[in-house]
């Protein structure tokens, strides 16, 4: 941190240090989002469906005219208004005038509703009326009734409700109550009130509505059918005028002015026009609608155009003045509703004028008839004409298109650019929707669409409302490439904000065009964006994503709808079948992070629940190309890998029925058994991924890997408790020196070894699926016997080889005997019979493992399929040279190995007798190749159980909860040991043969083993509720009683001796008796394996002083019982988390860097204030130079422990202190305590060093504790709002040294390259990429003690300057290769180093390094000798170097602190006292820490005290 701060100053130069160019670590969005809580869809916001879908399917026409007569209560003078439906009467044969009129009417309703059935009423009776409504509901069912009356032949409606028909002579007006007309024509309908005072008409039909539905809710009280109530007062009305109103009669109006607003617009709308007397179109008054060329379906025609303007406009007013729920009730619901009221909104404008106030119900605004778009609709409807008027008087002209959409897309940019809003309406939205069906204005406006919706979520909402997802439908059908990119955006959009679209994706076959926009990735174009095609995978993955649908949250009215309406593996398939799967993983290898993502979580998606695409999946070995991703940079990317290989692991279902006695002989079922077994060894490596999301996907695979192989994970249990007793013993006898001979990945628990193809452990299959031929067994055998080669012994303890590791790397998690089970090293104490001898757990039985019937019948074809699936298998060398080759005995020559012949989909007995393998069988139906594979498949289940132990332990709470959950699933609940759950333990010596221990058990023992092994897998077993358990304690406790006091008389346990004795066996024990006492005391041995110390957390062996001669055995049965139902119910939430990420806007990152926006003002100001702290420092060190006496006690407070590191933010006037598990926030100009942090460490950790990430920014602050952990705090300044940002373990195993003494984590952070280096007593000095969260480097330390200090080269970049607990200082280069990168080394130091400093000023580059002994070293890095030697105090605790100052400190137990000058060597002060009247003297200094710009020295004392100093200059 100090090199850094260093590095600003001489690049700032005075003219300020570009902060901008510094990259931030640790800001992704799941560092920030509590990702396992993110709940998607959010229910409550999908508000925009229509609640039902109604049609108007049936219109009847009620034409009271009685043309000729008037009625008696109408005065019509003469001229006035005659025409009905542009027809005049009276130039008819009365006869026929009606009629013309009729069908006049019905062919204008067929416009807009060409399929609706109509019925006809001329000058109709009660009757008639009464008929022709019942035949319209009866045929329409549920769905909408369009009744149209025409009263301007009869008297006006009353205020009794009623209006007029006529009796069969037609000599008397009959009244018609509204309330009967009601009742016959029931709801939903759509009244049509042609006659005067139409507003009685509505007025009186809404109350008898009211009065219906109340008489509907009374009838519902006393009936119990359940039929659900018909709402009457949803019934849609439009009335010609108010209720005290008549209709216009100027003779140069339609009588049905009214009627023809409704259906025939731009033809009263042009009438309107000519009304209003414009000026500048010659002829205007003799202009009429019959002068308009064009078709009103062709866009491309004046009168086409027209029509599709009005439709803009009239959407746009509606989308502005009515609220959401009415706006998509008549605009969007119905084609027929919607054209009239779109309409409905002209005969608002034009009726007015004449007196009439047209009424509906529901009611709209007052003022849509002065809405500002009308004025657009005058100009473009000006223009058409005066374009057609010109063009008839000077011939025929080429027409040119309106400019209106042009107009109002500029205006809508405009908007968007400037005055944007999230509480605002955009009022031109309407107008974009609809230039999206004109290929001219398509693509701009999908631009500005696209812009609009990435606003945020209320944008797509608003879209959504208005009606946008019919307009894209459409386009998903359109050949054009260019609209690909925008149409994916805009789709995955939509759908992040609302999955239930992709229902009409699958409806209307939409999806292809999805898959074909992957398919064009080879193309330059395509290749050069790739977000759109992550968007394409996102919509796909979507597509295959099943939501729960849980009860609507929202109000009664809301217009939420179910999300699953297509079964989720019909649409799983349909996008296999379309060979989705083949497009995803070619693109695999894209450069685009988030592309790659997005293909794992569709294939992870799409494989999910689905055995048929999961078998599409192994066909073409995709789990073989998804492991390369293990080690993908970025964190996100691994994270959907372990999604993706989780869902492609087997079901729990298919694992039952294996279990219970199903088909498991089949080759497809043991392919997926050793896929299974080859995705645990891949993921078991992710256990040291510095990203927790990473961590936590994996607690979700290791949990179904736990469901699918419960039974081999219940033996790898007690594997790795021998394991880590035999780990223990070499730690305490290993040279520690040889260790750094090995590679990082040598530890049983570090990190996975790196190979030069970056993907360790895979095994790529070189022959075809299913080739069982000679040569392929043969080459299954020789690629496992190179692995195995390197050792001439079996493993006890046997874990899956890598392609990359060396003998030497398994010298940390093997003990190895040969073949006849002798030690190779007799001298070796671990030998057996030797001191701290642990003899390996029994071998596993076939029959434990899944698979076993195909295992037993089909050896060799297992072989084939483990390697065609990626898993190495464990060969013995013998083995696998009987695998190899077969040797005919009566020639002497070798021939090939016996292997399985397909025969279609089957496969056929061996072609010869394996005689030659027999001598290899272990026991009836085992053979070398079943061998080998349960060998193989216990390392895995051991590798998998390692590391669900160390996720139990993750410093990250989220994941350690996530972790102990998965390995209680395994041990179940850890609750300490009673009296009553005692286990029993037998201690015995064993002789030196460790291949078969159970065989040579002397006595008991041998007869206790032989019991166990009779115990029916059944008895083993407990059922769901633990109810099979407690029947078998309760049948058969006095057995199990007498066996256990039997044993317990029988036994004599010696804690201070080797060997046990041990008496004559009893009869009892000969039988079952005792196996079955094992089950009843199976909970005893789980409540034996709580946790205690990380190394020796679930081993229940005592691994030091006297008891490490001891071999304590529990008798324990297998930790699942064989009837055990495991329910996985582990989630990460990342799944549903990058969903909604793609919600949010994706252009956050120009508004960040828009100069006139929030966020860049705020960083902008924080960034000159770092420039102003940096050019006074440099003031001040030219001032001053090294005369800093710093012996000013500034600041004197005391803490909660005694500090064990401080650092002082660079910027803000803060100091952190750090002790053994807090961290204290001190406020330096107020001088008091700002806030205390409890790190969360483990028992054995304590806090021993601090930094800022971020600090020029928003800044984070790094704890690192003893145990290897690292924490990052955000808000840690500001009380009960810490968050912890992250936490990995940076070093998987830190050694103990001889004596206890350690010097812990030591880590240097470089903030301008986001690289972390951590080391302390431990082999490597490990180099984390905080960019990628990943493992970049690992540098042997080649030393025999600790790392104490770390120190790099900010400029270079390549060196690398570590201090050792031997007092040498070690310079390596990161360059080269791990095997050369120690450079040099210096042997000048006696003591302990406590501080190595590299200084990063231009030119200079030299080292200061200092030890306990108090001698400070001056060094060169081109040479091996110090320049310069200072001797400061006897003994030093600590020291610190100020990286801008030329002054470094010394802190001595002694009670001193002093402060010299780098440049002359002088002590410039000595500190000794507290400043006061008393002046107590200074307790040993524990820690010291120079400001990076101030002149400021922190100091630590061990009574808790914490003290800043200053120069008084």
């Amino acid at each position: 941190m100090a090199a850094v701060q260093q590095s600003e100053l001489e690049e700032d130069n005075g003219q300020g240090k570009n902060d901008w160019s510094i990259p931030l670590c640790f800001v992704q969005g799941y560092h920030s989002e509590n990702v396992t809580r993110c709940v998607y869809p959010p229910r409550c916001q999908l508000k925009w469906r229509i609640r039902e879908k109604i049609r108007t399917v049936s219109i009847g026409l009620a034409m009271c005219m009685n043309i000729g007569v008037d009625p008696p209560d109408v005065f019509r003078p003469s001229p006035c208004a005659r025409d009905e439906c542009w027809t005049n009467p009276f130039s008819l044969n009365t006869n026929s005038a009606l009629e013309t009129i009729t069908d006049s009417l019905q062919k204008q309703y067929e416009q807009w509703q060409a399929r609706a059935r109509f019925k006809v009423c001329l000058d109709p009776t009660l009757e008639d009326v009464k008929k022709c409504v019942s035949s319209l509901r009866r045929h329409a069912k549920d769905e909408r009734v369009l009744f149209h009356y025409n009263g301007h032949g009869v008297p006006r409606p009353t205020r009794n409700g009623e209006v007029w028909v006529f009796n069969k002579h037609y000599t008397q007006y009959i009244p018609l109550s509204l309330y009967d007309l009601q009742d016959w024509l029931s709801t939903p309908a759509l009244m049509v009130w042609e006659c005067n005072n139409a507003g009685i008409c509505v007025e009186e039909y809404e109350q008898f509505a009211k009065q219906h539905d109340d008489d509907m809710r009374m009838r519902m009280i006393h009936d119990l059918s359940g039929a659900p109530p018909m709402a009457y007062s949803r019934t849609i009305q439009l009335g010609a005028c108010g209720a005290d109103e008549t209709l216009p009669l100027h003779s140069s109006l339609p009588a049905d002015l009214f009627t023809a607003c409704l259906t025939t617009p731009i033809r009263a709308a042009i009438l309107y026009w000519k009304k209003q007397s414009f000026q500048g179109v010659p002829n205007a008054e003799n202009f009429s609608y019959e002068l308009v060329p064009g078709r009103i379906s062709d866009r491309r025609t004046p009168l086409g155009e027209l029509n599709w303007i009005f439709t803009a406009v009239t959407d746009t007013i509606a989308w502005n003045v009515l609220d959401r729920e009415t706006f998509q009730s008549l605009f969007r619901q119905d084609q027929l509703v919607a054209s009239l009221f779109r309409n409905f909104l002209l005969a608002c404008r034009v009726m007015p004028v004449f007196g009439c106030h047209p009424v509906s119900r529901p009611q709209l605004p007052l003022d849509v008839g002065n809405h500002w778009m009308w004025r657009a609709w005058d100009i473009a409807l000006d223009g058409i004409i005066r374009q057609i008027s010109d063009s008839k008087q000077d011939g025929p002209l080429p027409y040119e298109p309106s400019s209106f959409f042009a107009d109002h897309l500029k205006s809508f940019e405009v908007w968007l650019k400037n005055g944007w809003d999230t509480e605002r309406l955009p009022e031109h939205l309407p107008i974009v929707l609809q230039v999206l069906l004109s290929a001219a204005h398509r693509v701009p406006a999908l631009k500005l669409l696209v812009s609009f919706l990435d606003l945020g979520p209320h944008a797509v909402l608003m879209s959504l409302q208005v009606g946008i997802l019919p307009y894209v439908s459409k386009l998903l059908h359109s050949p054009a490439k260019e609209l690909r990119s925008m149409l994916v955006f805009v789709w995955a959009k939509i759908i992040s904000v609302d999955p239930s679209v992709r229902n009409e994706l699958v409806k209307d076959n939409g999806f292809p065009y999805f898959i074909d926009a992957l398919t064009d990735y080879a193309s330059p174009e395509a290749a050069k964006q790739s977000d759109y095609l992550a968007q394409a995978a996102f919509v796909l993955a979507t597509l295959v994503q099943d939501y729960p649908v849980e009860p609507c949250v929202c109000s009664g009215s809301c217009n939420c709808a179910p999300l699953n309406q297509i079964p989720l593996n019909h649409r799983q398939e349909t996008c296999c079948n379309a060979g989705l799967t083949t497009v995803l993983l070619n693109l695999l290898a894209a450069e685009s992070a988030t592309l790659r993502r997005w293909c794992l979580l569709c294939l992870g998606r799409m494989w999910r629940g689905n055995v048929r695409t999961r078998a599409k999946g192994m066909s073409v070995h995709a789990h073989l190309k998804l492991f390369p991703l293990v080690t993908d940079p970025s964190p996100e990317v691994r994270t959907a890998l372990v999604f993706a290989l989780r869902c492609f692991l087997s079901e729990e279902e298919e694992c039952v029925g294996e279990s219970s006695g199903g088909d498991d002989c089949s080759h497809e079922s043991f392919r997926g058994i050793v896929i299974d077994q080859a995705i645990g060894s891949a993921l078991s490596q992710l256990v040291h991924d510095g990203c927790h999301l990473v961590r936590m996907e994996l607690c979700t695979a290791l949990e179904r890997l736990v469901t699918i192989f419960k039974k081999e994970f219940s033996m790898a249990v007690n594997q790795v408790r021998c394991e880590q007793h035999n780990i223990g013993n070499i730690h305490s006898s290993v040279n520690f020196s040889a260790l750094n001979r090995t590679t990082p990945s040598s530890s049983p628990l570090a990190a996975p070894p790196y190979s030069s193809s970056g993907t360790p452990g895979i095994v790529t299959a070189a022959h075809s699926p299913f080739d069982f031929s000679a040569a392929a067994v043969a080459s299954a055998a020789a690629t496992t016997a190179t692995a195995s080669s390197t050792l001439n012994t079996t493993s006890s303890c046997p874990v899956v080889r890598s392609s990359s590791s060396t003998e030497e790397e398994d010298e940390w998690v093997r003990v190895s005997y040969d073949v006849s089970g002798t030690h190779t090293d007799s001298d070796d104490p671990r030998s057996p019979g030797g001191p701290s001898y642990q003899p390996p757990p029994s071998s596993p039985n076939l029959t434990q493992f899944r698979g076993a019937k195909f295992l037993s019948t089909f050896p060799e074809a297992a072989v084939v399929l483990s390697r065609q699936a990626g898993l190495t298998l464990e060969f013995p060398p013998a083995v696998c040279r009987s695998l190899a080759f077969n040797t005919d005995r009566s020639t002497g020559k070798t021939g090939s190995c016996p292997v399985m012949a397909p025969i279609g989909d089957g496969l056929t007995t061996p072609e010869k007798n394996l005689e030659d393998l027999t001598s290899h069988m272990q026991s009836p139906g085992e053979t070398p190749a079943s061998t080998a594979m349960l060998s193989t498949f216990a390392s895995n289940c051991a590798s998998m159980w390692r590391a669900i132990l160390l996720l139990d332990e993750d410093p990250h709470p989220e994941v350690q909860q996530m972790g102990r959950q998965v390995r209680q699933l395994v041990q179940g609940p850890i609750e300490p040991p009673t009296r009553e759950k005692r286990a029993v333990s037998l201690t015995m010596s064993l002789p030196s043969s460790p291949a078969r221990p159970t065989r040579h058990l002397p006595g008991l023992a041998a007869h206790v083993h032989d019991a166990l092994n009779q115990v029916p897998p059944s008895q083993h077993g407990r059922s769901k509720h633990g109810s099979a358990h407690r029947d078998l304690t309760a049948t058969r406790s006095n057995d199990s009683l007498s066996s256990v006091e039997s044993i317990s008389r029988l036994f004599s346990f010696s804690r201070g001796g080797s060997t046990a004795a041990v008496s004559t066996v009893p009869e009892e024990l000969n039988g079952p008796a005792l196996s079955r006492s094992s089950t009843a005391l199976s909970h005893a041995q789980r409540a034996q394996t709580a946790p205690s110390t990380p190394a020796h957390r679930h081993s229940n062996v005592a691994s030091t002083g006297n008891d490490s001669s001891i071999l304590q055995s529990t008798i324990c049965e297998d930790e699942f019982g064989d009837d055990d139902v495991m329910i996985s119910n582990l989630t990460s939430g990342f799944d549903n988390w990058s969903t909604a990420q793609f919600s949010l806007p994706a252009l956050e990152r120009e508004k960040e860097l828009d100069r006139d926006g929030q966020c860049f003002l705020e960083r902008h100001w924080r960034f000159e204030q770092n420039k102003a702290v940096r050019r006074q420092c440099l003031r001040n060190k030219s001032k001053y130079g090294d005369k800093l006496h710093l012996d000013d006690q500034q600041f004197l407070c005391r803490g909660n422990e005694v500090p064990t590191a401080m650092r002082f933010h660079p910027y803000q006037s803060e100091l952190v202190v750090s002790d053994k598990c807090g961290i204290t926030v001190f406020d330096l100009e107020k001088g008091d305590t700002r806030h205390v942090v409890h790190n969360r460490c483990s028992r054995e950790g304590k806090i021993v060093t601090l930094d800022y990430i971020n600090a020029h920014e928003k800044a984070l602050l790094l704890t690192g504790s003893s145990d290897g952990c690292i924490r990052l705090w955000r808000n840690y300044a500001t009380p009960h709002q810490e968050e912890l940002v992250t936490a990995w373990r940076a070093l998987n195993e830190l050694l103990p040294m001889s004596g206890g003494v350690t010097s812990g984590l030591v880590v240097d952070w470089e903030q301008e390259s986001g690289v972390l280096f951590a080391s302390g007593y431990s082999k490597v000095i490990r180099v984390w990429d905080t960019q990628r969260e990943q493992i970049i480097q690992d540098i042997p330390t080649c030393a025999n003690s600790c790392i104490t200090s770390i120190s790099s080269d900010i400029a270079g970049r390549s060196l690398l300057i570590a201090g050792c607990g031997d007092g040498t200082v070690r310079l390596y280069d990161r360059r080269l290769s791990a095997q050369n990168s120690l450079v040099h080394m210096l042997k000048e130091h006696a003591g302990w180093v406590v501080k190595v400093f590299l200084e990063q000023a231009a030119g200079l580059g030299n080292i200061i390094t200092a030890s306990t002994a108090g001698d400070v070293l001056y060094w060169d890095p081109r040479f091996t000798k110090s320049v310069k030697s200072i001797n400061t105090l006897a003994t030093i605790s600590c020291m610190d170097v100020h990286p801008n100052y030329p002054v470094f400190a010394v802190g001595s137990k002694s009670r001193c602190i002093k402060i010299y000058s780098i440049t002359s060597g002088e002590r410039i002060s000595t500190i000794q006292h507290h400043e006061g009247f008393i002046g107590q003297r200074i307790q040993p200094v524990t820690t010291l820490g120079f400001h990076p710009y101030k002149a400021l020295l922190g100091a630590g004392f061990s009574d808790s005290l914490v003290s800043v100093y200053r120069d008084l200059k």
